[in-house]
């Protein structure tokens, strides 16, 4: 399970995810703008391992490791490629898998070899790719410094 500040989300055992609480911009992901007080059903049949709470979106890794996020994508934090906020999962534009997703007003991914890749917000460097540009598609982590 996963708490945001204004919404969770959880995976069933049988990897099925439910989401619950304040649903602006449709973080949530059931299809709709409306809050709910208990879980609701994410309108997808993908399964998920795991999810995640952003600001105002929620990212998941399916069983087959790939990315998918909804919600708001003011900063393109969803990874579609759009500013367009989306109201049920939408695969992140990448062919990268993902071992885990972290997430604020921008989004992290980790790959099983351990690269770091984000997108979304990135008015002070929070992607690590030595830019502030902001980025609607993966880019990867600059290596650290020697």
């Amino acid at each position: 399970m996963n708490v945001g500040s204004l919404h969770a989300c959880g995976v069933t055992t049988d990897q099925v995810a439910y989401c619950w609480g304040f649903n602006e911009a449709g973080r949530l992901g059931d299809g709709t703008t409306t809050s709910r007080s208990t879980p609701v059903k994410v309108a997808t049949e993908l399964r998920f391992t795991e999810l995640g709470t952003g600001a105002a979106h929620t990212c998941g890794l399916t069983t087959e490791s790939v990315a998918y996020c909804w919600g708001s994508n003011l900063s393109g934090e969803l990874g579609d490629g759009t500013t367009t906020n989306h109201l049920t999962p939408v695969k992140v534009d990448t062919e990268v898998r993902f071992a885990e997703l972290s997430m604020s007003a921008h989004t992290c991914g980790l790959t099983p070899e351990s690269f770091a890749y984000c997108w979304g917000r990135n008015d002070t460097g929070q992607l690590g790719d030595g830019t502030t540009t902001e980025r609607h598609t993966p880019v990867a982590v600059a290596p650290p410094a020697p």
